[in-house]
C-alpha cells in the first residue's frame, strides 16, 4: 500500500513540475511574440519603411518558427494555426501595401496568443 501512495504522489508531483514548466514557456514564449507585434504595429502607425518592417515581420516568423515545434506539444494545433495564418495575413498585407488590415491582423493575433496564455495557465477557472 505504501508503494502505491509514493509512486501517486511522484506523478502527481511531477505533473505539476512539467505543467509550471510548460505555463512559464507558453508565457514567455507569447510575450516575446506580443512585443515583436507591438514594435511592427508601432511602425506601421508611424508609417516607418517597407524595408524595416519587412525585417522585423522576417524576425516575427524566425521567433514563431523556432517556438511553434516546442509549443506543439502541448498546445491545440488549431490555435497555433490562428496565429500562423495572422502572421502570414501580416506580412502579405503588408507586402500589398495594406496597412490598416496589416493592424487589424496584429491585433487579432494579440488577442489570440493572449488566449492561449490564458488558457493553459494554471489557474482556479481552468481548473474547474
Amino acid at each position: 500500500m505504501k508503494k502505491e501512495v509514493v509512486i501517486c504522489v511522484i506523478i502527481i508531483i511531477l505533473v505539476i513540475i512539467l505543467n509550471i514548466i510548460t505555463m512559464n514557456y507558453t508565457k514567455e514564449s507569447v510575450q516575446s511574440l506580443k512585443t515583436e507585434l507591438s514594435n511592427i504595429k508601432q511602425d506601421i502607425e508611424q508609417e516607418k519603411e517597407v524595408n524595416s518592417i519587412n525585417e522585423k515581420i522576417g524576425n516575427l516568423k524566425n521567433n514563431w518558427e523556432s517556438r511553434y515545434e516546442k509549443l506543439a506539444y502541448y498546445i491545440e494545433h488549431d490555435e497555433l494555426e490562428k496565429v500562423h495564418l495572422y502572421i502570414v495575413g501580416i506580412d502579405s498585407n503588408v507586402n500589398s501595401d495594406e496597412y490598416s488590415q496589416a493592424i487589424g491582423e496584429l491585433d487579432k493575433c494579440n488577442y489570440i496568443l493572449e488566449h492561449i496564455q490564458d488558457k493553459y495557465s494554471l489557474s482556479f477557472k481552468n481548473i474547474f
